[in-house]
């Protein structure tokens, strides 16, 4: 019985045939869909017929090294070569029109790649992550994606597409990327573009560009300085956002929209030259700065926003236009060496103006600040009636007080001192008014009647009792009535 057994076992498995192997190549309408390899193969040559590569066939194919495409093979799909870590060479036949998705994300060791002249399409992050990749050439390219190829750390040089705009986190940190070439017909350079291309010293923009998005050239930190060509309408926020190194910036007339914090944290910047165009100075446009000393600010320019020169340490002269109608809270916070500030005709919004964040200047630069503060006063009594203005004429003759021999600020004070101790009065501040009393000479023989009568006619009569005491005891009158006779007589 055994032995019946045994014959029969091997009657079976002389009989029974090999179990078949897979085709190596699944093509199906001249479609690579399929490809069966040993994971140790590092070389493959691919069969001629081949019209098209489907998604991630080769993907995470880690151990292949080189790759032979056939000649009319039109389009490699998204992720076909996907994670190839060791993938060092692949030549790109001439028939080549598109390249998809993350077609070569991710190939660590691709040191070079040639673009052939058909080739129109590089689809988002296609060659992101190809981290030894030194050079490229996209002259022939109409279309390129997203980010296609951000994080390439070794490349050095890009010859970019005549025919396309720069798209959003192209070249996103390539960290050693030196040289770009740009065509002539780019309208557009994408939101962080060229974030974080360290080594990128110098960039020239064609004039047919019209808008940098945000953060497009974000902490290039080699960058020497930046000529915005005619033609560009708008510079959005943070586009030269911690450019450390950039010492100069040129905004033309054509500029005009600004976006926030575009020269945010440039600590080397020393000259900025802004053509007229823009009509607000957004917000930290030039916060930190710290290298900044001067700039004139162009006629049109209707605000300057908060922090707009927030921290700039250095900065000492200030122009800004008549045009100018409101200056927000701490547009020049912790600027201890403002000597110098400007102002032409100037008619600020008060509530705007006038807040706590005034209060950050030394008295050396309030004093140019009052100049615009007078200028508006000047046209309406009621704004003298302010409370805040009187908060900061209380502030600047405390100031004064305190330090007389600030030649600055005590000019400033006897030129404007009608205009302030006369919104001391409107407001019927009693007790700032015996501060300058008891505290300084500032009020004299020559000005004491004209505020005692001052006090009078706007019915500050507690006011006028003090200026009448002040008036007899210190200055030698005997009573109101007397001041007013005096008046009458001069």
């Amino acid at each position: 019985m055994k032995e019946q057994i045994y014959s029969l076992i091997q009657s079976l498995l002389s009989s029974a045939k090999p179990p078949s192997q897979p085709e190596k190549f699944v093509i199906r309408n001249k479609i690579l869909v399929e490809c069966h390899i040993s994971p140790y193969e590092s070389e493959l040559i691919l069969p001629k017929g081949i019209r098209s590569i489907s998604g991630s066939v080769f993907y995470n194919c880690w151990n292949l090294e080189k790759v032979v495409l056939p000649e009319g093979l039109k389009i490699i799909g998204k992720s076909a070569f996907g994670n190839c870590y060791r993938l060092k060479s692949v030549r790109l036949p001439e028939s080549l029109v598109s390249i998809g998705e993350s077609a070569f994300a991710g190939c660590e060791k691709l040191t070079e790649i040639n673009f052939p002249e058909h080739l129109h399409k590089i689809d988002s992050y296609a060659f992101s992550k190809c981290k030894s990749l030194k050079k490229i050439n996209l002259k022939s390219v109409t279309e390129l994606g997203k980010s296609c190829f951000k994080i390439c750390e070794m490349l050095e040089e890009a010859i970019l597409p005549e025919q396309c705009d720069i798209p959003a986190e192209c070249f996103e940190y390539c960290e050693n990327l030196k040289t770009v070439r740009m065509p002539s017909a780019v309208l557009k350079i994408g939101a962080a573009a060229f974030r974080c291309c360290c080594s990128l010293k110098h960039i020239v923009l064609p004039s047919t560009v019209r808008i940098i998005e945000k953060g497009a050239f974000h902490s290039c930190f080699s960058l020497t300085g930046i000529q915005i060509p005619e033609n560009v309408e708008t510079i959005e926020k943070l586009a030269f956002y911690e450019c450390i190194n950039m010492n100069y910036a040129v905004i033309p007339s054509t500029v005009k929209h600004i976006g926030e914090s575009i020269f945010e944290n440039c600590f080397s910047l020393e000259r900025v030259s802004i053509a007229e165009g823009i009509d607000e100075i957004p917000c930290d446009m030039f916060a930190h700065c710290t290298s900044l000393k001067g700039i004139h600010i162009p006629g049109g320019v209707q605000k300057i926003s908060a922090m707009a020169f927030g921290d700039c340490t250095a900065l000492e002269e200030i122009t800004i236009p008549e045009t100018a109608v409101s200056v927000s809270d701490h547009a020049f916070e912790h600027c201890p060496s403002i000597r110098k500030l400007t102002f032409q005709e100037l008619s600020f919004r008060i509530d705007e103006f006038c807040s706590s964040g005034l209060f950050v200047f030394p008295a050396e630069a309030i004093f140019c600040i009052m100049q615009a503060i007078s200028a508006y006063q000047q046209k309406s009594e009621e704004d003298l009636q302010s409370s805040k203005i009187a908060f900061v004429y209380q502030y600047l003759f405390r100031n004064y007080l305190q330090s007389p021999e600030n030649g600055i600020l005590s000019d400033f004070i006897h030129q404007n001192l009608k205009l302030m101790f006369s919104s001391l009065i409107l407001i019927k501040d009693e007790a700032s008014v015996r501060y300058v009393l008891e505290h300084s000479t500032l009020i004299t023989k020559e000005n004491i009647t004209e505020f005692v009568l001052y006090a009078n006619q706007k019915q500050a009569y507690e006011i006028q009792v003090i200026l009448s005491e002040y008036h007899h005891k210190t200055l030698g009158y005997d009573s109101i009535e007397e001041t007013v006779r005096k008046r009458f007589e001069l």
